[in-house]
């Protein structure tokens, strides 16, 4: 911390990088949401009147700032690394899992 206030450059720099992550992440979270959105708007994803589950929320929260600026945002959620879709109009139905192994990937489920 002494080496911070011995530069005060140092400090608006972090400052600035800081506030830079923290709007694309602002960013980031406005895109999913609009997503949801476009999701419910389409009624599931080829706007034939399936009937779908909503996508889900995502569980980001961002403690408020310290003395350097905006902090970063932590996940409150489950602390499993899973995506379920499924939608479905009879006859037809699908689920898709988009889950995290050793990298992302997505693979058909049993409805």
């Amino acid at each position: 911390m002494a080496a911070l206030i011995a530069a005060p450059e140092t400090v608006l720099s972090l400052q600035i990088a800081l506030h830079a992550e923290a709007l694309f992440q602002d960013a980031q979270l406005r895109i999913w949401n609009f997503t949801q959105v476009q999701w419910i708007s389409r009624r599931g994803c080829d706007g034939r009147s399936d009937y779908f589950f909503p996508l889900p929320s995502l569980s980001w929260i961002r403690d408020p700032p310290d003395a350097i600026g905006e902090n970063e945002l932590k996940w409150r959620g489950s602390t499993e690394k899973k995506l379920s879709i499924r939608l479905w109009k009879p006859p037809r139905r699908s689920s898709a899992s988009v889950e995290k192994l050793k990298k992302w990937g997505a693979r058909y489920v049993q409805f």
